[in-house]
């Protein structure tokens, strides 16, 4: 593997190179390099994923729950390219033709909070209810900006878990803005916003992400390098960082706290702004309500089925969520 220093155009070089000379997982290596210092590198995001794809698809049988997860973890850490997508629909047609296929579809939810906010917890007690395939956070991501191929990808996927399942929900805080195309093309869609109390999820978000200068700070836009980076920051709103900020310092940490603040406090005005225009079709749910047998009501009336959240999961971590059974 290379292991010298390149800028980013000799990286882009050198990956080219290897890639003509087969060479491909040091290619690889150099488009995940390029991916970690700028993950709104779409160009390495999508070589990257075709690379590895190529490299290990034959260890994934075809017609598989595992293919399906492999593709879904690439993707989730590339974008959904032509290659990745035609093998991931192609394996999960096969993983379906072992069901039966519904009369009429089924009912279509996007849950959708600023994160922190309940929403594995209620994934994870839809799923336990039987005939539904609830995930959370399924690949692709849904950059703040959308992309065409994002939003395709979702949108085919929902259309075909539903001619085979009662309910299919995702639940994402990357909902927020492909709400409009999702209910133009899904008839019948139905929508649960989670609002928790802003004070409560800053800290939360705070909690998992870090307070220090190698901490995560998804909302800082691209370039300032005062916190760590991560492959799931295009997904979030990205707020402009002052000249003359400098890392490790109570200027840094003070600001990091204010982009949190106007995220989560944004969204939940967004939230808001929904209940209040979306009529039937729209459900909002505060947080501290899931566990209450009001939620639980409110939910069940909704979705037209028993809901009963159980235990809080991800409390302080992220781990229940990047568990493999919330991707399908």
């Amino acid at each position: 593997m290379l292991q010298v220093e390149l800028s980013t155009s000799a990286a882009v070089e050198a990956a080219e190179y290897f890639e003509r000379k087969g060479w491909l997982p040091d290619a690889a290596n150099i488009w995940l390099r390029l991916i970690g210092t700028d993950p709104y590198n779409r160009q390495a995001r999508e070589r990257f994923g075709d690379l590895l794809f190529d490299l290990l698809q034959h260890e994934y049988t075809l017609g598989s729950v595992g293919r399906s997860r492999f593709l879904l973890g690439l993707i989730a850490d590339s974008f959904p390219t032509k290659k990745l997508t035609a093998a991931y629909f192609e394996n999960l047609e096969q993983v379906l033709a072992g069901r039966t296929r519904r009369t009429t579809p089924g009912a279509i939810v996007l849950c959708l909070g600023p994160g922190r906010c309940g929403s594995t917890s209620l994934v994870a007690a839809i799923e336990g209810g039987g005939d539904a395939c609830a995930t959370h956070e399924n690949p692709p991501l849904v950059y703040w900006q959308p992309f065409e191929e994002q939003l395709t990808f979702h949108i085919r996927r929902f259309r075909l878990l539903a001619d085979y399942f009662a309910l299919v929900l995702d639940a994402s805080h990357w909902w927020l803005n492909a709400l409009p195309r999702a209910a133009a093309e899904l008839p019948g869609l139905k929508i649960i916003g989670l609002r928790r109390e802003n004070q409560a999820c800053v800290q939360s978000f705070l909690n998992v992400n870090g307070r220090g200068p190698n901490s995560l700070n998804h909302w800082a836009a691209p370039g300032s390098n005062l916190w760590a980076v991560s492959l799931g920051d295009p997904a979030y709103p990205a707020y402009p960082v002052p000249a003359g900020i400098q890392p490790d310092t109570l200027e840094a940490y003070q600001l990091k706290c204010q982009m949190i603040y106007n995220y989560v406090g944004e969204y939940n005005e967004a939230l808001g702004r929904l209940a209040e225009r979306a009529g039937g079709r729209f459900l909002l749910v505060r947080t501290e309500e899931l566990s209450e047998p009001t939620g639980a009501a409110r939910l069940s009336q909704f979705l037209g089925r028993p809901i009963a959240v159980g235990n809080s999961l991800n409390v302080g971590t992220t781990i229940d969520s990047n568990k493999l059974q919330f991707r399908f």
